[in-house]
């Protein structure tokens, strides 16, 4: 007895110190991702947003802007940029340092290759970025991101102890590296690698609070590694992306991959409603059928 005491002990440490190194990384690619934020704002504008694979994402101005003079002129989302006055580019390490070399306000060819093949080559006036699509891709995310920081350290700091609360931790710190690395992955791209796994982590770490809170589930009652099944799928589903998200020669294959982990947050969110309502409905417990309702109520808000 005392020997399996000191074992959940043991394990709860260990879990602790796994997800307060989740937390500080969370935290260090945040402030570095501000940095190469406010880095890339000082060159000039190309105009348009690009995947790691140099394919123009669907991303726009948040109001009719010149400065998106690539997206004025008809560059499609998946079309691949191929080279900037004669220089070829293969990541955006290259873009920026093209990009580095001229002014705002100097015109420079840039070639695409379409979806079905096609090389075209438009001629761009390179400008700053607009402040009001600061406000939409990076100030705005990284108040979301802040927001969520704090919820993981003041849970953390109240509920290390419980799975709930760690699960509630990783969630939280996960979501927090999405929206602080939004910008980035529009950018430089930097922490591409670190979005694609939080993504899918996000839902994963959903999965295992949704198991837990606010009450363990039958399923999950001494059988604890059933609630991190939903790691496991984040990992793959990381794992998957990584394989197609630098891959030139198929530039858009990144599509299916990231889609798969958008699906699967989905399904952990409709999960996570779905026993929610029951419990707070059909729970036989008074006390879990108040704090699922009281869930319930903050969802609604949100």
């Amino acid at each position: 007895m005392f020997q399996s005491l000191r074992i959940k002990l043991t394990l709860s440490k260990v879990l602790q110190f796994i997800v307060l190194v989740y937390q500080a990384i969370a935290v260090v690619i945040f402030i570095a991702a501000l940095v190469f934020a406010y880095s890339w704002l000082k060159q000039p504008f190309l105009g348009a947003f690009f995947e790691p694979t140099m394919t123009r994402n669907d991303a726009g101005p948040t109001k009719p802007s010149e400065a998106w003079q690539l997206v004025n002129q008809g560059v499609q989302h998946g079309d691949q940029l191929i080279s900037i006055a004669g220089e070829e580019i293969h990541s955006a390490r290259d873009l920026d340092r093209v990009l580095n070399g001229f002014f705002p306000g100097e015109t420079i060819p840039t070639t695409f290759r379409s979806t079905d093949g096609v090389l075209q080559t438009y001629d761009v006036t390179l400008r700053r970025f607009p402040t009001a699509d600061r406000n939409t891709y990076l100030i705005v995310p990284s108040i979301v991101s802040m927001a969520f920081f704090a919820l993981s350290l003041w849970i953390f700091g109240l509920r290390r102890n419980e799975p709930a609360g760690r699960a509630f931790t990783i969630f939280s710190s996960s979501m927090a590296v999405v929206a602080g690395t939004f910008f980035d992955l529009y950018t430089t791209h930097q922490f591409s690698n670190l979005w694609v796994l939080a993504l899918p982590m996000a839902g994963g770490a959903l999965i295992d609070l949704t198991l837990s809170f606010p009450q363990e589930a039958r399923l999950v009652i001494g059988r604890p590694y059933l609630r991190w099944g939903g790691y496991v799928i984040a990992f793959f589903l990381a794992g998957y992306s990584y394989t197609t998200m630098s891959n030139l020669e198929q530039p858009t294959a990144y599509f299916t991959a990231w889609y798969a982990s958008y699906f699967f947050d989905a399904l952990a969110i409709l999960l996570n409603l779905g026993l929610t309502v029951y419990r707070g409905f059909l729970a036989q417990s008074p006390v879990v059928k108040s704090q699922a309702r009281v869930v319930l109520i903050g969802i609604l808000e949100i």
